[in-house]
């Protein structure tokens, strides 16, 4: 399993003492989630940020969600494909599709996995030149955002705490694989994740796929799961 149900017990207590470490300012007992990151240092409110998106609702947090709904739609597509929908006797395959697309690989080639997303989504609904501008529009809109400095992407960045001081994104990222609970836990994710994206799940996740870059008007197809 992605998680035991004592773990989520775990990651209530661990919030609830994170939240009480910045209770000795004034005015915190009224402050919200995001208040507590702002004022909480780098790696626990990372550990905060974190906890939240595995735990989050009744259904967990974004990341466990992701995480089972791979799982659930690899479960649906081995049923589907064994299932005789004609009445032969003969399985009738592949019958639902997915694509899996990795936001680092948006990061690097934003065109290229738009294109990617169009292909799958849209087919033939729409001409490879309307594909071709929608991608452009995107790729113009994203690279705006990057040197404009939007406070979103955060990729490659060092972090500044509210005292000036500068954080190695690398430290943050070896504190999480390190934590007692959480490394366990997104450690159980990436793996699903990382089978989804065709990386080897045996080298512990995490690991780099070179990316390259489509041309305009290229092909679009190699790669994707449909």
């Amino acid at each position: 399993p992605l998680m035991y149900p004592e773990d989520f017990k775990a990651l209530s207590e661990r919030c609830h003492a994170l939240y009480q470490n910045s209770f000795n300012r004034a005015g915190s007992e009224k402050w919200n989630y995001y208040n507590h990151l702002r004022h909480l240092d780098p790696t626990q409110g990372l550990e905060l940020a974190t906890i939240q998106m595995c735990s989050s609702g009744i259904n967990g947090g974004d990341l466990l969600r992701m995480a089972n709904n791979i799982i659930k739609l690899k479960e649906i597509e081995q049923q589907l494909a064994q299932e005789d929908c004609t009445g032969t006797g003969v399985p009738c395959g592949e019958r639902i599709h997915t694509l899996t697309l990795s936001l680092d690989w948006f990061i690097q080639d934003p065109y290229g996995m738009t294109i990617r997303f169009l292909d799958f989504a849209l087919g033939n609904a729409i001409t490879k030149g309307e594909k071709i501008r929608i991608a452009q529009r995107y790729r113009q809109s994203y690279y705006r955002k990057v040197s404009g400095g939007d406070s979103h992407i955060t990729k490659g960045k060092n972090v500044e705490t509210p005292k000036g001081h500068i954080v190695d994104p690398v430290l943050l990222e070896n504190m999480l694989r390190g934590h007692e609970l959480l490394g366990r836990v997104l450690g159980n994710v990436e793996r699903v994740v990382d089978d989804a994206l065709g990386y080897p799940v045996d080298n512990g996740g995490g690991g780099e796929q070179d990316v390259v870059p489509m041309e305009e008007g290229g092909d679009t197809n190699e790669g994707v799961s449909r």
